[in-house]
């Protein structure tokens, strides 16, 4: 990639991707551009057939659709606001910049009312793996003052896993090779150290890596059977992975209650409120569903 202007158009693809297959989701209708276009004529009152089939067949492989019919779509399915305001798309585009004072940007982050200034409350928003996190998290890798020191080390340390975990859910699965990609990019080019975070050489390395935790996770969602939401299971392999946990964990009658208390956890870090107050968009962490118009 050559430079600033290519990589930005790449996030704009990851941003069209998501959005369209969460526009999907939200619809309850086939990832299909046709299935696309016969909901917008039907909730947006649109006639012009032809230009409506090629916007989503453009759309699924991510040309980002017009602000103001993302607009209308998130009025029709607010859910999509967990897209649409995810401050990531800001995050990745300034991640570069030496304008931007990141220091204060992560002062503004609050988790459950409490500045993630405070190491116990910035560790929530690792605890449980989900796209709409991430941007939180490049924030905090930006940092320079020591205060963060402890934030940047542990997000280092696990940056790579935790990203093959986001990038196996849906919406954002859809546009795992992009995402990388942009990525990739900040690592070679300086934003991000890649020797702090052991980065994989290529997508093909990264998915490797993505393979083999899925198959932890599909061992969790047989034992767990009680958890119903994928990316709960996910988040309840992620928690035993950062606590040591193994196989002896369901095993070993003894360890009944580190496993209740690991469940309630999960549960728990799911309600987790976060905000970045003075942003341009907001997210809403909790919303994980799975913009050529």
């Amino acid at each position: 990639m050559s430079g600033p202007t290519e990589i930005h158009r790449l996030i704009d693809r990851v941003h069209g991707r998501i959005f369209a297959h969460a526009l999907a989701h939200a619809l309850g209708v086939p990832r299909k551009w046709y299935a696309l276009g016969q909901a917008e004529r039907h909730y947006l009152s649109r006639d012009y057939q032809l230009q409506v089939n090629r916007k989503y067949r453009a759309s699924l492989q991510g040309a980002l659709l017009r602000s103001a019919t993302r607009e209308e779509w998130c009025i029709k399915r607010p859910e999509l606001l967990a897209v649409e305001r995810n401050p990531l798309w800001e995050v990745l585009k300034e991640l570069a910049s030496l304008r931007v004072d990141w220091d204060q940007r992560a002062s503004t982050i609050m988790v459950n009312g409490q500045s993630v200034v405070a190491y116990r409350a910035a560790k929530r928003l690792w605890a449980y793996p989900s796209w709409t996190r991430l941007a939180y998290l490049l924030v905090l890798l930006r940092t320079r003052q020591p205060r963060y020191f402890l934030h940047r080390h542990a997000i280092g340390a696990m940056l790579v896993t935790y990203l093959a975990l986001v990038c196996l859910e849906a919406p954002i699965n859809h546009a795992a090779h992009d995402l990388f990609d942009v990525l990739s990019f900040y690592v070679a080019n300086g934003p991000l150290d890649s020797g702090s975070y052991c980065w994989p050489a290529d997508f093909s390395e990264f998915s490797k890596t993505m393979s083999l935790l899925q198959s932890g996770i599909n061992v969790v969602a047989e034992r767990e059977k009680r958890i119903a939401r994928q990316s709960d299971v996910t988040a309840l392999f992620w928690t035993m992975l950062s606590q040591g946990g193994g196989q002896f964990e369901w095993e070993d009658a003894r360890a009944r209650p580190v496993r209740e208390r690991w469940r309630s956890a999960v549960l728990g870090f799911q309600h987790d409120v976060i905000a970045g107050p003075g942003w341009s968009t907001l997210a809403s962490p909790r919303q994980t569903t799975a913009g050529a118009g």
